[in-house]
């Protein structure tokens, strides 16, 4: 990727976009849903739901990059990124998949959308005025859309109405598509929530800041609010981490990470995310790409990268009213501190009369089995005969305790030992968990090393396995392995046994140089401690 100025920030690339959560797994709507009659306007008016963002963000920093994808697969030729500016080489089709016919974008990309929309002001506008500030032919083709509406009012942000006119895509323009339709089919399609007792359940941990969150009345700053407090709870109560296990398959996917196991990555966190969103009345979906966050290396054309697998990510995306989709990033580490901060309000602390200490009272108090003192006495205490036992009555019982101790203590470490390498053995002999029981014991032989396997990227712990194991093995025999690792945690197919067999060739080759290079204490802790020979 090369883009002419250094952005702002990250910049996001959506692939894929889901919208249907049900029985652990995201869907797509049909395409026949994209028949509504508010997509004829959009074909008409050669507009594109997406661009909203493009015409909407721009006044509010007058930044812009043209960015180039060069020499990409299959899968970086079907990416978008948020912001772009749609010419007659782009052909978008329905709602949110799109087609290129070039790899040349021009986009608002790189800055933090949230931070803006938080930060602005907005005024209520009727769609009249929107009208009014229309090109003469494009006001015309809109007139059916705001026959008998004019009237209505939109909010809108204050330095969108003051530039409206300088723009490719007018502000007016999105507006009006926006209130007279699209916004209608984005309620009635992203804010659905399975009804399920495990969505109860996950409801009544955020029920507080839910119920405080009013839809219908919220101003986009309002919404943004109520979307950092709820990712605030969220990662409150969740840990991030590269191997949390496989959801077991009686559980639901999202309650099984909010309120069971507690630990999950961007995956976890964005589809929580779109969940919680829609609970507080906020459309919202699910979207797969990647996500550049490293830094973009000056060169002759600009600032480049390269977008790896590793670069792969998903993401809530939200719907402002006034602006359009934005990315909305919940997984932790990847998002800056809320702007604003909002504690509910409580009744305050009874207050407890505690009586003042008496002269004569202790300055420290003791537990209720403090000894008390005896009495003053100059006669010594009586004392009962002492019979001093043999030593030889006591020795055979000691060391026959102290036998079978030791016998039970050996006998339990073998027994665990063994418990433990069946059950690794089995879990990488079964082809449904051979690759992510081979991918966990990975994390944990990689931990063992030294290398820190809680970094929120693939990026950083690609540079700590290589930092802590690249004495025992190569660095190209590590990136392999890290890279099976990154299919397997975002690639919708399942790893190829092949896969499989070189990820487990690689931990038990790196068990057996890290063993022969420990000392004996080490040797003991890693076999029947750790169980890793």
């Amino acid at each position: 990727i090369t883009c002419a100025y250094k952005p702002h920030g990250r910049i996001y690339l959506k692939y894929a976009t889901y919208h249907t959560y049900n029985r652990s797994t995201w869907s797509r709507l049909p395409d026949t849903t994209y028949q509504a009659p508010v997509f004829d306007c959009f074909e008409k008016l050669g507009y594109y739901p997406p661009e909203f963002l493009y015409s909407t963000a721009l006044p509010l920093d007058s930044h812009m990059i043209g960015m180039t994808l060069e020499n990409p697969n299959d899968i970086l030729q079907q990416c978008i990124p948020y912001g772009f500016s749609k010419d007659p080489r782009i052909l978008c089709k329905g709602d949110d998949t799109a087609q290129t016919r070039t790899l040349d974008y021009t986009i608002y990309g790189g800055i933090d959308y949230e931070y803006l929309i938080s930060l602005g002001s907005y005024t209520p506008v009727t769609l009249g005025t929107l009208e009014d500030k229309c090109p003469p032919v494009r006001a015309a083709q809109l007139a059916p859309l705001t026959e008998g509406r004019r009237s209505e009012s939109v909010l809108l942000p204050d330095a969108l109405l003051m530039e409206s006119e300088t723009l490719p895509r007018t502000p007016a323009e999105a507006a009006l598509l926006s209130a007279c339709g699209y916004s209608d089919f984005v309620r009635e399609h992203y804010l659905t929530v399975p009804e399920s007792t495990d969505m109860i359940s996950i409801r009544s941990q955020y029920v507080d800041l839910l119920d405080r969150y009013h839809p219908e009345t919220a101003t986009p700053p309002e919404t943004i609010l109520e979307l950092q407090l709820l990712r605030e709870r969220l990662c409150d109560q969740v840990t991030y981490s590269l191997s949390p296990g496989k959801t077991p398959s009686t559980r639901d996917f999202l309650s099984y990470f909010l309120l069971e196991n507690k630990e999950g990555y961007c995956t976890h966190y964005a589809t929580a995310a779109v969940i919680l969103a829609r609970m507080a009345g906020i459309p919202a979906r699910y979207c797969e790409g990647y996500m550049i966050d490293n830094l973009l290396e000056q060169s002759e054309d600009g600032y480049t990268t390269e977008i790896l697998d590793s670069n792969a990510h998903a993401w809530c995306e939200v719907w402002i009213e006034g602006i359009g989709w934005i990315p909305f990033e919940a997984t932790y580490s990847y998002f800056t501190p809320p702007v604003f901060e909002y504690q509910a309000p409580t009744d305050p602390p009874p207050v407890e009369t505690v009586p003042a200490p008496t002269q004569a009272s202790s300055p420290k108090q003791e537990s209720p089995t403090q000894a008390v003192q005896a009495p003053t006495s100059t006669e010594p205490p009586a004392t009962e005969p002492v019979v001093e036992p043999s030593g030889n009555s006591l020795a055979f019982p000691l060391i026959l305790a102290v036998l079978l101790a030791a016998a039970g203590i050996v006998f339990c470490f073998i027994a665990v030992r063994r418990i433990v390498l069946h059950r690794r053995i089995m879990a990488l002999r079964n082809p449904k968990t051979a690759g992510s029981a081979a991918w966990h014991w990975f994390l944990l032989l990689l931990k063992e090393c030294g290398a820190d396997t809680s970094v929120t990227t693939a990026a950083d712990l690609a540079e700590e396995a290589r930092s802590a194991c690249g004495s025992y093995l190569s660095g190209e025999r590590i990136d392999a392995a890290l890279e099976i690792g990154t299919r397997l945690r975002y690639s919708p197919h399942a790893l190829s046994s092949s896969d499989c067999k070189m990820l487990i060739r690689t931990c038990r080759s790196l068990t057996a140089r890290y063993y022969a290079a420990s000392n004996p204490i080490r040797k003991f802790y890693l076999k029947w401690i750790r169980h890793y020979l």
